[in-house]
């Protein structure tokens, strides 16, 4: 709070403070800093929820389960302060992709965030994800059936009418750029999800890793 205090004094014409933070990092504050920080000037945060899965969680050592992600985003939305939501498409793999989306669209539903934006995932050098695709234990997804997991989440996201999330896919990890405002857009999203699964389908090579290390 002392930091926030600092930097709206040093810089008059600051209109806004975002921090990232994840659920552990939530949950160590009490609703009462919470709010005392929306207080001091924080306005923003960016949390990785990744999915609303526990055995997807449990897999990729994200730390917390489903119910403490959800516990520390319904938290910040408590507190006042604007919360972004992240989501990875293909966390769970093709074994667990059915249940890692609606549970993840479960999850959505119960904390209501202000923004919501879903990425597709990476497999970074080092990562034991990776290690394990390429060992052939952790099957991905295709682009194709990334938009379906993402169709299905989506159609089992449903937040209240008044409410209004605004919806991103728009990551460079993404195969299709989608953008709208949940639930307004929702058919709309739903169509061009649609659409993008099918002309996806004939896509036959795709690259599922990120080698920083190439380009340093």
């Amino acid at each position: 709070m002392e930091l926030l205090e600092i930097l709206y004094a040093k810089f008059p014409k600051l209109r806004r403070v975002a921090s990232y933070a994840g659920p552990q990092d939530i949950l160590r504050k009490t609703p009462a800093e919470l709010a005392a920080l929306k207080a001091a000037g924080l306005k923003l945060l960016y949390c990785g929820l990744e999915s609303g899965d526990d055995e997807v969680l449990n897999h990729v050592d994200k730390g917390v389960n489903a119910a403490e992600s959800i516990e520390a985003g319904q938290r910040v939305v408590a507190a006042g302060i604007k919360l972004s939501l992240m989501v990875i498409l293909g966390l769970g793999g093709k074994r667990l992709s059915t249940q890692h989306a609606l549970h993840t669209a479960a999850a959505v539903n119960a904390i209501r965030p202000n923004m919501l934006s879903a990425l597709t995932l990476m497999l970074y050098c080092g990562s034991e994800l990776r290690e394990e695709y390429e060992r052939g234990k952790f099957n991905l997804l295709s682009p194709a059936e990334i938009m379906a997991e993402l169709g299905l989440m989506m159609a089992n996201i449903d937040l209240p009418e008044n409410s209004s999330c605004i919806f991103r896919s728009n990551h460079v990890s993404n195969y299709v750029n989608l953008a709208g405002t949940l639930p307004r857009d929702k058919d709309r999203l739903l169509a061009e999800i649609r659409k993008a699964e099918i002309m996806l389908r004939d896509l036959q090579y795709w690259d599922p890793y990120n080698d920083v290390e190439r380009y340093t």
